[in-house]
Order: C-alpha cells, then structure tokens, then sequence
C-alpha cells in the first residue's frame, strides 16, 4: 500500500508539473500574434508534437475564428492525435464556410483527402477524393501556366506558380493526384466491387492517373491489379515486369553514381592535401531516387506471385541495402528464396531458367538462403517487437518446413569459420 501511495504522489506532482507547464505556455502564447502561432504550430507538427500544436491553434482561432490556415492545422493535429471527430469538424467547418474571395477553395487538398481518409462510406470519401483532385489540378494548371509565363517574360501571370513552386514542386503534385487515383480505384475495387460499373470506373481513373504520371510506378501497379482482376494475368505480370525493371535500372545507377562520386572524392581530398584548386561538380551526383520501400514491397510480391523469383530478389536488394534490419523486406527475402527453391523442386521452373547474377542455382541453395534470412527476420522481428504478427506466422511455418527437409543453418561467432566456398554458414543434411 505505501508504494501505491508512493506512485500516486509522483503521479499527481508530475500531473501538476504538466499543469503548471500548459499554464506558462498559454500565458506565453497570448504575446504571440496568429501567424507567429502558425509558424509555431507548422514546426510543432513537423516534429508529430500534436497535442502542443493543437493548443497554438487553438489560441489562434480563439483570436481569428475565420483564419482558414489555423482551421486546416487544427483540423489535421486532431486527426492526426486520435480525435478524428473533432478534426472532421474543423475540416468540414473549413470547406463549408465561404472564403475571402467569393467561392474559393481552400488553398491545398489537405482537408479534401483527410476528410476522405476518414470517410463514413465509400461514396463520401469518392466524393472528397474527387474535390482534392480538383485543387490538384489547379495547381498544375497554375505551375504549367507559370513556366510558360516565365519563358515568354510575363512574369505577372507566373508569380503564383513561383510562389507555389518554392514550397511544392510539379512533380509533387503529379504524385498527390496519381495517389488520390489510386485510393479512388481501391474504393472500387474493394468497397464497391460488386457494383455494375465498377470495371469501368477503376479503368477510367486509373487512365486518368496514368495520363497525368505515364510511369509512375503506383499507377502502373494498380493496372496491374486492375488487368489481374479481370483474368489477365499475362499483361498484369508485363506491367510489374516493367515496374520492376524501371526501379532496377535506377537502382544500378544510383549504385555506379556511389562509385563514381567515391572516386571523385578521393580525387578530391588527394587534390587538397596537395594543395591544389579542384572542385566536385555537383550535376554529377544527379537526383535519381528509388521509390518509397512500400511500392517496393508491393514491387515484390507481385514478382513472387507471377513466379519472376530473380527480378524479385533483385528488388529485395534494394529494400535490404537501403535497410538491412527492414523486418518486411527481411521477410521477403527469404520467402523469395524459398518459392525460387519450391519451384525447382517441383519441376515448375528448371535450373537453366532460374540463372542470375550469381548464376544456375540447386534446390538445396535457395533452401539454405530462404532458412537463413527467415531466421534472421525472426530475430529481428523480436528484436523490434514488430507489430505485423502475419509475418511471423508465415515465417515461423517455413522455418519450421525447411527444418523438417533437413536444411540447417550454423550461425558462426565470426565470419572467419566460413569455408572457402563462402557458404561456411549453411548447409543441407
């Protein structure tokens, strides 16, 4: 009893702590003006500080209740701290109320896909998805405007585009339109699936996505998906090839960038320590960018299911060297390996038709590599109290399969133990 009095104490000094804290913030905010609370606000939910946010945004509505920046912030802080409700509220608030000029929209799709992402049906979230697109593509419209402005010197008709181009680049806004497509066509595909025209709705919108962006990689991964539903496995798998292939050559080519740039480096510190003028030009790293580790997981598994195994674990490659502890891209690297052995033990794919980079690979190869980094996602999985149990399970029942083949992994203090052949570590009983 006297310890739970103990903890009941601290609870309560830290409860009036945490008080007396709000209390210094409040009166510290009330010399603030509303855009200095706004600057405040952005910085806070930079930093996912959402609770902190909410109360600058509060104070500055309770000052400007007609201030639709400070609207849109509270709304998202809310949606983004739990009280999807009450961020709902302001975002409908926000949409509803008519802005300074006449009929205009609010000034980014923010509140539009928030209001959709926590939509109470399908229809209402089409609905926002639709109003965000539209925002979207004035955007565009304003960009593309711009930079014809610009070229023919009427700098009056591009300097909202400038303005604009600072914060959010075209390519940026390409992207938020492709993603509202996709969500759209996902709607139609799940939600609405059984509805006459949904067939002809996800191929409009996914049309429209692809004319907007014709190789980005998620719009082309949901035609796959789209062309999968509708019993065409072949194009659907040319589509993810393609993907595939595309985020491939990049990854090359950031790789053979490293390379070079290491060399230029060198060059250069060699250049210094002589005493000599050299410079690194800085158009030679280039802005190459792999796309984010869920398109190329998804990249994956779509390889594994149209049994491409060699592109697939090219593509894992990517995950685990931009990451090695990725419990997901672990994962699927040793469910790659695993179906590239299932297959050849099955007689679905032979030898000579699974040959990469490391050349003809045996069965017993792909089992020892799948049970090697399956074991590994274990570890990690637990390691990182991985929230994703599926993964788990899955991996725990092919580990457990491959034990029972007789496949067994020695994990060796140090990679000295390894036998020349380099596959100390492994072996099949």
């Amino acid at each position: 009893m006297a310890k739970s009095k103990v903890i009941t104490k601290k609870q309560q000094k830290k409860q009036q702590q945490g008080g007396s804290l709000r209390r210094k913030e409040t009166a510290q905010d009330q010399s603030y003006t509303v855009p200095q609370l706004i600057e405040q606000a952005h910085n806070l939910l930079a930093q996912q500080h959402f609770e902190q946010a909410i109360r600058k945004l509060d104070h500055a509505l309770a000052l400007e209740p007609e201030n639709r920046e400070a609207r849109e912030l509270a709304g998202i802080a809310e949606c983004e701290e739990g009280d999807v409700e009450k961020g709902r509220a302001h975002l409908q608030q926000l949409i509803s109320q008519p802005a300074a000029e006449s009929t205009q929209p609010p000034a980014s799709a923010s509140p539009y896909l928030y209001l959709a992402q926590t939509a109470l049906s399908p229809q209402e979230a089409l609905q926002h998805y639709e109003s965000a697109l539209q925002v979207l593509q004035r955007r565009l419209e304003s960009m593309t405007s711009g930079a014809t402005a610009a070229a023919t010197g009427n700098e009056g008709m591009s300097g909202i585009a400038q303005e604009q181009g600072e914060e959010e680049t075209e390519q940026e806004v390409r992207k938020e339109c492709v993603m509202a497509l996709v969500a759209m066509v996902e709607i139609w595909m799940s939600d609405l699936c059984f509805e006459p025209d949904a067939p002809t709705q996800c191929n409009t919108l996914i049309s429209r996505a692809l004319h907007i962006s014709p190789d980005d990689p998620d719009a082309l991964l949901t035609l796959a998906s789209i062309r999968m539903s509708e019993s065409n496995p072949r194009e659907a798998a040319e589509i993810v090839v393609r993907v595939a292939d595309a985020v491939l050559r990049v990854a090359e080519r950031l790789e053979m960038k490293a390379d070079e740039l290491e060399k230029v480096q060198a060059q250069l510190q060699a250049q210094v320590d002589a005493d000599a003028d050299f410079t690194l030009d800085e158009s030679e790293t280039t802005d190459l960018e792999l796309p984010p580790m869920q398109t190329r997981y998804l990249v994956t598994r779509l390889l594994l299911e149209h049994s491409d195994f060699v592109r697939a674990l090219k593509m894992v490659d990517t995950i685990r060297g931009e990451d090695d502890e990725d419990v997901e891209g672990c994962y699927l690297e040793g469910w790659g390996w695993y179906c590239r052995g299932k297959a050849l033990e099955d007689g679905v794919a032979s030898a000579e038709t699974e040959t990469g980079d490391e050349g003809t690979v045996r069965v017993e190869e792909c089992y020892m590599e799948a049970l090697g980094s399956l074991m590994e996602c274990q570890s990690l999985h637990a390691q990182q109290s991985h929230p994703d149990e599926g993964i788990l399970a899955h991996v725990n029942e092919l580990v457990a399969e491959l034990e029972g083949k007789g496949v067994k992994v020695d994990v060796g203090d140090d990679d000295d133990d390894e036998g020349e052949d380099g596959e100390g570590d492994v072996e099949m009983s």
